[in-house]
């Protein structure tokens, strides 16, 4: 196992809404799950500052961060690689990182392909696309190579993947309580049956888009917002000061594959934002991919977190000429999230030519359809990773894999 530290981190901001480092026992506790036992974890993580750098106070408070989670996964018997923090006045740079878990990758695919190690893969949690032509090199060793990540992965031209959800990440990580799905059942509540109240929100930092400042703020419940400084007369409110805003909308973020968040307003809007629809999801088309039907009739697709895609559940959208996003769910929100679906290992055992699916067995003894990745032909006892997808029109249950096959339950994984 070896884990691009600060990518992983990432991943979580964007399913889970915080950054957060795994621990070495949360690692192996989640890819078991996925039929693996991890024999080793490699964490990259930048503990050392390079040039300028050492002179920065926000690269002195990350790098002590990086350096208490270098201790912790020591501490938990894993393997530390460390590289440097870099930072140029924009936003900080990591070094040699990249560099450390592609090295990483040749130094384990070539301990197990002479016995060295008692693996038999090896699981990569980044979505790094710098560190795919490693594959190659362990491929030619007749190792395989996981790419282990919550999107993007299955996108690639990848011989091994899987895909991970906020059940994988919260476990890895060990973040509990109201994040993830639960959260943005919490931002589409408040977006679409509470944009006519104002409410107590306290300022927690600033953002800066486009060299723009913005305001970030806290709800009690954990649900944060996006306010201009035109809200505040035009100048910038004193860190933990509490404001009385309305939801006004949803701020998309820089990237637009952040965790939604609220725009709030000082002035009470007249009606929820426009951009905002209902919808219901009628099926699952891939593994991160859903088809949902619009308030309107209109049949859309657009892209869920793995495991929050229950069909059948209602849900809100921003439409924008661009895009269509997942807010939350409108169900009553469970304590911490959504319902969520769980990963489960199934085994092909036949063939239905032409379809891209094969008939398989889940552990519990019971037969579904498995809808397979793109590309790969499912040859029978080819194991794969899968959750729920609904069910075929006689009512025969359908799973999709989430992951690639050639899947050996128990392997063990560096």
């Amino acid at each position: 196992m070896i884990i691009d530290s600060r990518n992983l981190a990432g991943q979580a901001k964007e399913v889970l809404g915080k950054p957060r480092y795994p621990s070495v026992a949360g690692v192996r506790e989640a890819l078991a799950a996925y039929g693996f036992a991890v024999e080793k974890v490699i964490a990259a993580v930048a503990t050392r500052s390079q040039g300028n750098a050492a002179r920065s106070p926000r690269v002195s408070k990350a790098l002590q961060i990086n350096c208490d989670f270098a201790e912790r996964i020591r501490a938990d018997g894993g393997v530390v690689a460390e590289g440097y923090l870099r930072d140029d006045y924009g936003p900080m740079e990591e070094k040699q990182v990249d560099v450390l878990c592609a090295r990483a990758i040749a130094d384990e695919a070539y301990a197990v392909r002479h016995a060295a190690s008692p693996a038999r893969a090896i699981v990569l949690l980044s979505k790094d696309a710098d560190l795919i032509p490693m594959f190659s090199f362990a491929h030619d060793l007749g190792v395989p190579v996981y790419a282990a990540a919550s999107s993007t992965v299955h996108d690639r031209r990848l011989d091994h993947w899987l895909l991970l959800g906020q059940a994988a990440l919260c476990t890895m990580t060990g973040m509990r309580g109201m994040v993830g799905h639960g959260l943005r059942d919490r931002v589409a509540e408040f977006a679409l049956r509470r944009w006519d109240r104002h409410y107590s929100w306290t300022v927690v930092g600033t953002v800066h888009r486009s060299g723009v400042e913005l305001v970030r703020l806290l709800h009690s419940c954990g649900v944060q917002g996006i306010a201009s400084l035109a809200e505040f007369g035009g100048r910038a409110p004193a860190h933990g000061s509490v404001h009385a805003l309305y939801p006004a909308g949803i701020d998309a973020g820089e990237w637009r594959r952040e965790l939604p968040e609220l725009a709030l307003v000082a002035v009470p809007p007249t009606r929820p934002s426009p951009e905002l629809t209902t919808a219901v999801v009628i099926g699952r088309i891939g593994p991160t991919r859903a088809e949902i039907r619009l308030a309107n009739g209109v049949i859309e697709r657009l892209e869920i977190p793995v495991d929050n895609m229950c069909i059948g559940r209602e849900i809100l959208v921003h439409c924008t000429r661009r895009s269509v996003r997942l807010v939350g769910g409108l169900d009553a929100p469970t304590p911490g999230a959504s319902p969520l679906l769980t990963p489960t290992l199934v085994e092909v055992t036949g063939i239905v030519p032409g379809t891209g699916a094969a008939k398989g067995l889940l552990p519990d003894g019971s037969t579904v359809l498995v809808r397979l990745p793109r590309n790969d032909r499912g040859g029978i006892g080819s194991r794969y990773v899968a959750m729920a997808a609904g069910s075929m029109p006689d009512g025969f249950p359908l799973v999709q894999a989430i992951s690639t096959g050639s899947y050996h339950d128990g392997s063990e994984c560096d």
